[in-house]
């Protein structure tokens, strides 16, 4: 259990800290200095080679030089499009398969890099982020842990990301209106703007790490319940991966690193799991997604190994993406469909305007079936990723749940296309056997390693609930969730849930949570 401290912002702590910063400034400009004159190596001859620094000192902790990765230049291209990828990048084989216990109390070590900048407090919320955030948050094995592998490994250089996951870990620890997180992540704020958002020159090196950083933020946001901030950080986000070029180009400047792939698929991980997704559709293109993801198998190239948010099921995500935007498109039509029928109503109207209005309401729903059928065939044939899976394959316990986490997002994706896309009832028959089948696969996972997959997950069904008895089953499994996750994101999913039972006690008619968040003025994340 971490010790509870005296928040940082008291006059005192901060001089301390202060002090304690100004005494090794020199001791940290030197080692910088020591990384910047240290060789550059080129990674791929056919993509171009790095101006990002290795680490060669032999000073450096092993833990240092371990996880830190290389970037290399290419062309610009726009957000999300992408070329052919090169056959040299197709067979490139990154070594990131790191034993991360090996470098337990790194962390806490004099002589570590984070005891430069930080006061015993903020290292303690950030071996709490080390030691319990990042493996609640991850659903993958330890050797493909991006929270650890990326972020720690840029926090190591940089003191905004230092300051953002001892906020991170402080969410978890001291809870999210401590003191504690207030002062880190501002501290975090200041300083990635300082050194490199107000940079009009911003370098690679520097839009890497704001990437990171506007990540971060989004994660402790999520976690601490918020239902704005965070979508303000993910659009500043957007707005940094399109000044840089877009994502392929991001990706391709970086020679497809496994850090660089996590940080755009987790970016596209954010993008889909929210409300807005549902009202307004994805920020970045679904064709671009399955561009980057599904044509070119990105996740495949080299050992990126498990994704930490999405597991071995990222080819259903983008299936839910298509859902969610077709859901937008349909819904825009109904509501013109819908203005029509009013404005004939309303005034008298000739036969042929009538006759004019039904035919557009009989291609409605033409395009409707059709788009449904699409999106469930897609769904039906949807596997999960095949190389991820040969890696756990020796693991028959993760193995299991692996596949039971697809299964269930199998069948959340077709109660999405019946009742969103279909506007199908709740208490049809349909949903309530798509319903009671999930619950079986709830139960599993609700005890696994799993559960921070969960929210969506548990949304849908909660709002398909429409008897006591459902409802009061939803309700347990929200609790054990909260009570060993606890992250704000899922209270604020379960408040949702509740409201969508009042408003439909019966489940006889089509909820759309989106309406909900609108009308309670929420921007929810359901990742």
């Amino acid at each position: 259990m971490i010790k509870k401290y005296k928040s940082v912002t008291n006059d005192k702590k901060v001089n301390k800290t202060n002090k304690l910063t100004s005494k090794k400034a020199s001791e940290v400009d030197n080692m910088t200095n020591n990384i910047n004159e240290a060789k550059k190596s080129k990674i791929i001859d056919t993509v171009g080679t790095t101006d990002f620094p290795i680490l060669t000192d032999a000073n450096l902790s092993p833990f240092f030089k371990a996880v830190l990765g290389s970037p290399g230049e290419l062309s610009p291209m726009q957000l999300g499009e992408i070329e052919d990828i090169p056959s040299s990048v197709m067979s490139y084989n990154e070594t990131n398969d790191i034993d991360f216990s090996e470098f337990s109390n790194i962390l806490l070590s004099p002589s570590s890099t984070f005891s430069l900048y930080l006061d015993e407090p903020g290292l303690r919320l950030l071996e709490y982020f080390e030691n319990k955030v990042a493996k609640i948050l991850c659903i993958s094995p330890e050797s493909s842990n991006y929270f650890l592998k990326t972020f720690v490994s840029v926090a190591m250089t940089e003191e905004s990301i230092m300051h953002a996951l001892a906020a991170w870990g402080g969410v978890f620890s001291e809870g999210p209106s401590s003191e504690l997180v207030n002062y880190h992540m501002s501290q975090a704020t200041i300083l990635i703007h300082e050194r490199h958002l107000a940079n009009s020159k911003l370098d690679k090196h520097g839009y890497y790490v704001a990437v990171c950083y506007y990540l971060i933020a989004i994660g402790i946001e999520i976690c601490s319940g918020d239902v704005s901030k965070w979508y303000k950080h993910f659009n500043a986000c957007t707005e940094l991966l399109r000044s840089y070029g877009g994502l392929a180009k991001f990706l391709k400047d970086f020679n497809y690193s496994n850090n660089v792939k996590w940080l755009i698929a987790s970016f596209q991980f954010h993008d889909i799991m929210s409300s807005v997704t549902l009202s307004s559709g994805t920020s970045c293109s679904m064709k671009n997604y399955n561009n980057l993801f599904k044509n070119y198998n990105l996740l495949d190239i080299g050992d990126y190994g498990i994704d930490p948010y999405q597991g071995c099921i990222q080819p259903i995500y983008l299936i839910l993406g298509e859902i969610m935007n077709s859901y937008v498109e349909l819904k825009e039509e109904r509501k013109k469909l819908k203005a029509s029928i009013l404005h004939l109503s309303l005034e008298h109207s000739s036969s042929s305007e009538i006759d004019g209005l039904m035919q557009q309401r009989i291609e409605h729903y033409k395009i409707v079936s059709t788009r449904y059928d699409e999106l469930l065939n897609k769904v039906q044939l949807a596997r999960p990723n095949e190389k991820q899976i040969a890696l756990i394959m020796n693991n028959k316990e993760e193995l299991d749940l692996h596949l039971t986490l697809f299964e269930l997002y199998r069948l959340t994706c077709q109660m999405y296309l019946l009742l969103y896309i279909k506007q199908t009832q709740p208490s049809s028959s349909e949903v309530q056997m798509l319903l009671l089948t999930s619950f079986a696969y709830i139960s599993t996972l609700v005890e696994s390693p799993m559960t921070a997959s969960l929210s969506m997950l548990l949304l849908i069904c909660g709002i398909s609930c429409c008897n006591h008895s459902d409802r009061n089953y939803i309700r347990t499994k929200f609790t054990k969730i909260y009570d060993k996750y606890k992250a704000g994101n899922v209270r604020r999913v379960w408040d949702i849930v509740e409201e969508s039972w009042r408003r439909n006690p019966d489940g006889n008619i089509c909820i759309d949570w989106v309406e909900i968040c609108e009308q309670y003025g929420w921007k929810l994340p359901v990742s």
